[in-house]
């Protein structure tokens, strides 16, 4: 009896360790998903101030400076 409960037990370690490691590598592929749409999003604001930029400077409209924060 305590053979099988020891074998049944390591059964449900190896499992468990199993499902954490799929957890874990669907969360850090979430991460990397995350951190690249955000990249994309930041490029895309970026360019359009920049294209609202040139289009006032073109007009002779004044500017101000747009402090760029990095997160």
């Amino acid at each position: 009896m305590r053979g099988y409960l020891q074998s049944e037990l390591q059964q449900l370690q190896q499992r468990q360790n199993a499902h954490l490691s799929a957890l874990t590598n669907k969360i850090e592929s979430v991460q990397q998903d995350i951190q690249q749409r955000g990249q994309l999003t930041e490029n895309a604001v970026a360019a359009q101030i920049g294209e609202l930029d040139d289009r006032l400077q073109r007009l002779g409209v004044g500017t101000t400076a747009v402090v760029r924060s990095t997160v």
